[in-house]
């Protein structure tokens, strides 16, 4: 699991991640938030430990549609097939559709290979303390493949929004298989610095060419 801090992608763990990140006053507040992302219940032990695992781990995906990431190796046959989708766990969620091997682990199909968090949803993660329904990652994502490559693969971005979530949309530079080289390409957030009347990103993102010049696009 990761979120994005300080300019790069980091781990979401207590090492990384502080009680002003998730605008919490104290330790045990913030172990709870942490145990809780990890699928425990939203209580700890003294000393952060978590007290039970969840009956029902994955948060409920209402309004984001699932996007699928194609790798092609060099003779153009399909590699790797991760499925993308955001959920109000806090988490966009990738999932392999085939069994792989990544950076010397094994996989199966089904299984879960990274989840982040986007940076403006920490100090909201304390909400899941609530019975209440929270809405937090309920935008579907757009790929978008460039012709261009980078280490063999086609260069990729993947940009999904927070709908009733949130006012932000994320991009990811996916274009490496393995998921722990993914990077945050961009953000812009409704209410910050040129996005100040940007309201909450219920739009679905569309990739489109505009003719810059006569025969330039962009």
């Amino acid at each position: 699991i990761y979120t994005y801090k300080d300019g790069s992608m980091v781990r979401f763990n207590p090492s990384n991640i502080t009680n002003e990140d998730l605008d919490v006053p104290h330790d045990p507040d913030r172990h709870k938030i942490i145990n809780y992302i990890y699928g425990y219940t939203y209580e700890e032990h003294p000393g952060g430990a978590p007290v039970a695992k969840r009956s029902w781990i994955l948060g409920d995906i209402i309004h984001s549609e699932p996007r699928i990431i194609d790798y092609l190796d060099s003779d153009g046959e399909l590699k790797y097939r991760f499925i993308a989708v955001g959920a109000n766990d806090g988490m966009l969620h990738v999932f392999t559709d085939r069994d792989c091997n990544i950076d010397l682990v094994d996989y199966t199909a089904g299984d879960e290979i990274l989840a982040f968090i986007p940076e403006d949803l920490l100090p909201r993660l304390k909400e899941f303390a609530s019975p209440d329904h929270t809405y937090m990652v309920d935008g579907s994502s757009s790929l978008f493949r460039a012709q261009t490559k980078t280490g063999g693969y086609f260069d990729k971005t993947l940009i999904f929004g927070e709908r009733r979530g949130g006012r932000s949309y994320w991009a990811l530079d996916v274009t490496n298989p393995d998921p722990s080289n993914w990077t945050v390409k961009w953000h812009i957030q409704g209410g910050t610095g040129n996005f100040m009347e940007l309201g909450y990103t219920w739009n679905k993102p569309y990739f489109a060419k505009i003719q810059t010049a006569a025969s330039t696009y962009k």
